[in-house]
């Protein structure tokens, strides 16, 4: 009687084991399934933070380039506009608000220039690297060197004659000329981060 009592409480408790087993198993296929589930939802999300911050990246490029090409076109405005007012000088109807203006863009055109090249933190721009654009840049700046002369030199003497003037006017047309070129090669350099539609014509001020 012991003996059968004891077997049957052995194969009851046997019985349990599997029973708790199976719970056990049951239990942790559930919490993988989980795991896998939530992992699998992760994986959405981390991708999408990633393209995000991708797409903010390059968000910042092309605005970093636009900058500079927006730069590059306004030095067009200003060389024009400095040639014009020597033009008034020369003709004796320049007054002392000419003259400042004068000095105000001179000022602000080498303070572009300096910029495209070397970075300006208040410009918000960092220094050119691509080797097209800085070529393009290096042209320019072999003539904004003469141009430059002349200015500084009226602006110190308060002083303009015709003949400076009519080197001045051709320096300014290759000047402008140099400018639309930088623009060019800024345009080529970044053509992938600029995006298909770039930044049109509409940068290039005639």
């Amino acid at each position: 009687m012991l003996v059968g009592t004891r077997r049957a409480r052995q194969e009851a408790d046997a019985c349990l084991f599997v029973i708790a087993s199976g719970r056990s198993m049951k239990n942790t296929l559930v919490f993988i399934s989980m795991m896998l589930l939530a992992l699998a939802g992760m994986a959405p999300v981390q991708a999408a933070a990633e393209d995000t911050k991708a797409d903010r990246l390059a968000s910042l490029v092309k605005r970093a380039v636009g900058d500079r090409i927006v730069i590059a076109g306004r030095q067009r405005m200003l060389a024009e506009g400095m040639a014009a007012k020597l033009c008034m000088k020369v003709s004796g109807v320049a007054d002392e608000v000419t003259r400042r203006d004068l000095y105000t863009m001179w000022n602000i055109f080498g303070w572009y220039h300096a910029g495209l090249r070397n970075g300006n933190p208040q410009l918000d721009l960092n220094a050119e690297r691509h080797p097209d654009v800085l070529n393009a840049w290096a042209q320019m700046d072999l003539i904004w060197g003469g141009l430059n002369g002349i200015y500084e030199g009226v602006i110190v003497t308060d002083q303009a004659d015709p003949g400076t003037l009519d080197v001045a006017v051709d320096l300014t047309d290759t000047v402008t000329d140099g400018a639309t070129q930088v623009v060019a090669a800024l345009r080529g350099a970044y053509a992938d981060q600029l995006g298909a539609q770039g930044f049109g014509s509409a940068l290039l001020i005639d």
